[in-house]
């Protein structure tokens, strides 16, 4: 009874809490939040996966695959997230354990590739296959290992899994390399491939002295550079759980003092902040930016937020932390607000365009019953401003590259009226032509590419845009 009445009381005390912080970001945000169950089919539905827009586009129709399992039969699902998207897919059955799903959307094929672990007698193979036109591909095996912790993760363009210790990845051409060879686990493969340059962030190391790595392909622009480039990016004694974000982000999280604390960067690697947490735990996080650039003093990047579930009240929640890199505003909310337990968000963008959503999505288990529950907002990326929540393309921008001056690799932003073919090149200071950025088809919208340094000496160059409809040039600086 004492038992029942704390824990009415920390509920109550909660509440006001809670309450006190919703009305805050509310105010804040402009935003509302409402709880939904979407996946409750019998037995345990667990490790939901989400493939869903990008920074270029907007889908149609986003995408998860999750594991079921009911007694003694294990089965990977698949399910459209749009309008009228009812139905529930069985990828792959059987009394074999079929665990870890992965899932991207490819814009090129036009299709969604599946990937997942499955027990074959003592080998755990890694399967993979491809949803089309309503329909799915012959189920492919692309590796085994002896371990259960090959944890694949799918792009676009390839997979990214563990054997034996060594980080793989494997093209859709099935050429496999070695990325990192020792004592790697986790890893998370960036889903949205816009060029042949993957990149991957990793944990590596013992058991309980694990740092998260950063590793991205450079390519063959010289016979003499690396395939990939590994770097660690974590400074804390045991660091898990990286996740790339909706625009390339990258969060983790590290334990400090017996606490876990949310690590996060808003581009891919530079920038990192940690939350200040004292008490409570925040565990599984993920970044999410809004990919579309907004009108203001700052109008390439506006406001993100982290999910991150937490044991700071007496069951697990999911939370969002809110900020804005332009003030000093910082904000927590509690979105699952349940009795239950809320673990494992992921994010994505919700189409179609002209209605988009942000989705979160995650595992709510209550009564020995796992099952997937999510809210879909209306996310604004203007601080306050409840009005015109989506802001469509209309001029041509292509932004200063971030950062720069760079080191080894920056990011070039380019928003497109227009669908239409463009070329990126670099041109050095005597205006000699030094490599191809990128050559290809543009669609209409925001799109992200890197430039990397690799042997090129510091100075001063200039990248050049080309389309049918535009010519630009960027002044970038490289010092090393």
């Amino acid at each position: 009874m004492l038992k029942k009445i704390m824990r009415k009381g920390i509920k109550i005390k909660a509440f006001v809490v809670n309450f006190c912080l919703l009305l805050f970001a509310t105010v804040l945000n402009g935003q509302t939040f409402s709880v939904e169950k979407l996946i409750t089919i019998e037995g345990n539905n667990r490790n939901v996966a989400l493939a869903s827009s990008s920074a270029q586009e907007i889908l149609d129709d986003a995408y998860i695959c999750w594991e079921n399992q009911l007694d003694s039969i294990y089965t990977i699902y698949f399910k459209q997230l749009g309008a009228n998207k009812n139905h529930i897919y069985s990828v792959y059955s059987g009394k074999n354990q079929n665990i870890k799903p992965t899932i991207a959307f490819d814009p090129v094929e036009e299709n969604v590739r599946i990937a997942w672990q499955s027990k074959i007698d003592t080998l755990w193979q890694l399967l993979t296959c491809d949803f089309k036109n309503g329909g799915f591909s012959n189920v492919r095996i692309v590796g085994d290992t002896t371990l259960n912790n090959s944890s694949p993760s799918i792009g676009s363009k390839g997979l990214a899994w563990i054997q034996e210790g060594k980080l793989i990845y494997t093209n859709k051409d099935s050429e496999t390399f070695i990325v990192d060879s020792m004592s790697c686990s986790n890893p998370k493969l960036f889903p949205y491939e816009y060029s042949d340059d993957p990149m991957i962030v990793y944990e590596k190391g013992d058991e309980n002295n694990k740092q998260i790595y950063f590793a991205r392909h450079i390519g063959q622009h010289r016979e003499y550079l690396p395939y990939w480039e590994v770097e660690k990016i974590s400074n804390d004694t045991h660091n898990i759980n990286p996740s790339f974000g909706t625009l390339g982000g990258i969060s983790y999280q590290t334990l400090e003092d017996s606490v876990w604390k949310v690590v996060h960067a808003d581009f891919f690697g530079h920038r990192f902040v940690k939350t200040n947490n004292k008490r409570a735990s925040f565990e599984h996080p993920m970044l999410f930016r809004y990919p579309i650039p907004t009108s203001g003093a700052t109008p390439t990047y506006t406001d993100f937020f982290v999910a991150f579930d937490t044991d700071s009240l007496d069951n697990k929640e999911i939370f969002i932390k809110r900020r804005d890199i332009h003030s000093s505003a910082d904000s927590i909310l509690n979105i699952s607000e349940s009795e239950g337990d809320d673990s494992k968000p992921i994010i994505g963008i919700i189409g179609p365009r002209d209605s988009s959503k942000v989705a979160i999505v995650w595992e709510h288990q209550s009564e020995e019953k796992t099952d997937i529950w999510w809210v879909t907002i209306d996310y604004n990326p203007i601080p306050g401003n409840v009005e015109n929540e989506i802001y469509p393309v209309q001029n041509f921008l292509l932004y200063q590259n971030y950062p720069n001056p760079f080191n080894h690799s920056t990011q070039i932003w380019i928003q497109t009226a227009n669908s239409e073919n463009v070329e990126l090149d670099l041109y050095d200071l005597n205006a000699r032509w030094v490599k191809k950025i990128y050559k290809g088809y543009l669609p209409s919208g925001n799109h992200m590419m890197n430039l990397y340094a690799g042997t090129l000496a510091s100075g001063i160059y200039f990248i050049n845009y080309v389309s049918n409809s535009q010519i630009r040039v960027l002044k970038v600086i490289l010092v090393k």
